[in-house]
């Protein structure tokens, strides 16, 4: 799977403050990390927000992943990536 550097502005680290690692968005939001990673990889189709540092660090804004999982399109693409693991 191709690796994207696009940032959307709900994503832009400066504006949303403290940047988690997948292990402590995992924790926070109680979502599997592998599931993060899968969810990190549909930036493109989902808006999720991760910043990509390179091919396999990705960190996650800690509002903006709070506001994404509470929206619409947020909770869609998290039940589909929940579906796909069962």
């Amino acid at each position: 799977m191709e690796t994207t550097n696009i940032v959307n502005s709900k994503s832009d680290p400066s504006r949303q403050g403290e940047l988690l690692t997948a292990t402590e968005a995992a924790q926070k939001f109680r979502i599997g990390r592998d599931k993060l990673y899968q969810l990190a990889h549909t930036v493109n189709t989902t808006g999720f927000p991760a910043l990509w540092f390179g091919p396999k660090t990705v960190k996650f804004p800690r509002e903006a992943l709070q506001v994404w999982l509470n929206s619409e399109m947020g909770r869609k693409a998290l039940f589909q990536i929940m579906k796909k693991g069962n």
